[in-house]
């Protein structure tokens, strides 16, 4: 790279005017679509706003970025979330079906299936699509977010209340994640277009409830309290085969389970 533009834009992605204004003034080459109504309670309040964000959102990036003429790829983060979940308690595999519950799940798999349709549509521009799982690491401030949850409460000296403990996600420190969205950047330049998983190593799979002990561990505390679950339903079981990213991108795990949370 002869020369590095820095610039910060920011505003609605539902905003096509800007947005498109935005892409023409840099010419990116690499265009990283990471921007969502991300949480799942949320979505059951506003529903609206969770679908134009997440799937008319999608398309406007879409658009907005075919008009770089310096553009080498796409990639679009969607969510482990876009896979039909059946509670058959086996790791998805990229081929599965797609189709969410719940108005989040619902809407990142409309924006994974718009995503491969405008891929198919517009074969000169290379298009990758991540689904990650359940990401930690530092920065992540959401609401009804686990280890942010738990810290508050200790900070306030309240016993956590956890609301799923059995619940098994595929925990995953954010730089493994990143590190799988940077080989992306790699697999577009090089005019390819597929669906990915990322997601933690088979023997990570572990409960909320592993989670919440394991950090009440690192303050000398054992007590948690089973919060009020939500009416609205959430998935109880949820994992992903990250085996093809692993052989077609060579990409890898480099964080344990534990090492993920002390970080955090």
């Amino acid at each position: 790279v002869s020369e590095i533009c820095e610039s910060d834009f920011r505003d609605d992605i539902r905003n096509k005017a800007n947005l498109d204004n935005a892409i023409e003034d840099i010419q990116p080459e690499i265009v990283l679509h990471l921007a969502a109504q991300p949480l799942v309670l949320t979505s059951y309040e506003q529903v609206y706003e969770t679908y134009s964000t997440n799937v008319t959102g999608t398309l406007n990036v879409l658009d907005a970025s075919s008009k770089s003429k310096a553009l080498k790829g796409i990639i679009v983060i969607t969510t482990d979330k876009v896979y039909l979940n059946d509670e058959a308690k086996r790791a998805f595999i990229e081929s599965d079906a797609l189709g969410g519950k719940d108005p989040y799940s619902s809407s990142k798999a409309l924006a994974d299936q718009l995503t491969q349709n405008w891929s198919r549509h517009n074969e000169r521009i290379p298009v990758a699509i991540a689904r990650a799982g359940n990401v930690i690491g530092g920065g992540d401030v959401s609401a009804n977010r686990l280890i942010p949850d738990i810290v508050s409460s200790i900070s306030k000296g309240h016993a956590p209340q956890i609301r799923n403990p059995i619940s098994v996600r595929p925990w995953q420190h954010v730089m493994d994640c990143l590190n799988g969205y940077i080989a992306l950047i790699d697999f577009v330049s090089s005019g390819r277009s597929d669906a990915f998983n990322f997601g933690p190593n088979e023997g990570d799979f572990h409960t909320v409830e592993e989670v919440t002990t394991h950090v009440l561990n690192l303050y000398d505390i054992s007590n948690w309290e089973s919060g009020q679950t939500s009416p609205n339903k959430e998935a109880g079981f949820l994992t992903l085969n990250s085996t093809k990213a692993m052989k077609e991108l060579n990409w890898k795990n480099k964080i344990s389970f534990t090492e993920g949370l002390d970080l955090t």
